[in-house]
């Protein structure tokens, strides 16, 4: 009897693989003048993770974000990816350190979720009452519009649900650096000493040869927006691979700009103008009392 429902299962879970790979397709896709292919299940696409639903719906608190002057500068932006809240407790605390040890400076959370009495978190009941922060719903599949990564990110990374909510929060941090300059901090980085001294151009080390990606500075000019469309470009190729490391994408994009770079400098400097540094906080949380 054992024997026979062993031969049962074997033949259900056979059938099961079987129907899997007649049930998805092959999805071709041109990237950078190459040719990627992969197979997708159409009912992973009906079945929608609850990470994502948000992303492809407008709301009335979705923004028209035309033009690189839509956000004042000075300016500290915070990506917040969810669907199903506004932001956590965490990123409350991150946000009013950057705004309180910033007061010149304005304060963005770029935010994908609806605005509903179940996703609004107490805590912006507090920071909305800070005169230098501001709230501003994104349209997640337009983001990427007017750049060359407009086909990736609409096809890819929204359409075919390749990534999380966290890897998505990682490709909307370099496009906001690409169309805006700006800093980005990530969501749980809280500082405690003002950013100014560190200058326009920095960005984190993690350990001794690798850059991080938790916190960010670039200023608008040619020279950042050729390196954040490098690290876009790397970061769509890992995405199409499968093997995801953002970190290498922004370390690799930065060797390539400045061959010979010494990660074990405090400041690192780049002989194309404007000088970029890099800053060393060891990989920890934000402190810039660590700076040397």
């Amino acid at each position: 009897m054992r024997r026979k429902y062993t031969k049962y299962l074997y033949i259900a879970g056979v059938l099961l693989v079987i129907g899997n790979l007649l049930g998805s397709c092959v999805v071709f896709l041109q990237v950078n003048d190459t040719t990627h292919f992969y197979l997708v299940n159409p009912m992973s696409y009906i079945i929608s993770q609850k990470d994502t639903l948000c992303y492809k719906k407008r709301t009335e608190n979705t923004a028209d974000i035309d033009g690189t002057g839509f956000f004042q500068r000075p300016t500290i932006f915070f990506h917040s990816t969810y669907c199903d809240k506004i932001l956590d407790d965490s990123t409350a605390c991150a946000i009013e350190s950057a705004a309180r040890l910033h007061p010149q400076t304005h304060i963005n959370l770029l935010y994908t979720s609806p605005v509903e009495l179940k996703t609004w978190n107490h805590l912006l009941s507090i920071l909305v009452k800070l005169p230098n922060f501001h709230m501003t719903g994104i349209h997640v599949e337009s983001y990427a519009d007017g750049t060359e990564f407009e086909k990736f990110w609409k096809s890819v990374v929204v359409y075919n649900k390749v990534v999380d909510y966290k890897l998505v929060a990682e490709y909307i941090k370099f496009l906001t650096l690409h169309k805006f300059g700006g800093t980005v901090l990530d969501k749980d980085v809280i500082v405690n000493k003002c950013l100014d001294e560190l200058g326009e151009n920095w960005v984190i080390r993690e350990g001794e040869s690798m850059l991080g990606t938790d916190a960010i500075a670039m200023s608008r000019s040619d020279f950042n927006r050729n390196f954040t469309a490098m690290v876009l470009r790397s970061f769509s190729q890992q995405i199409m691979k499968g093997n995801i490391n953002v970190s290498v994408a922004i370390t690799n994009s930065f060797k390539n700009l400045c061959p010979g770079t010494d990660f074990t400098e405090t400041y690192t400097r780049c002989h194309v103008p404007p000088l970029p540094a890099v800053w060393s906080c060891g990989g920890q949380l934000l402190r810039p009392t660590q700076v040397r």
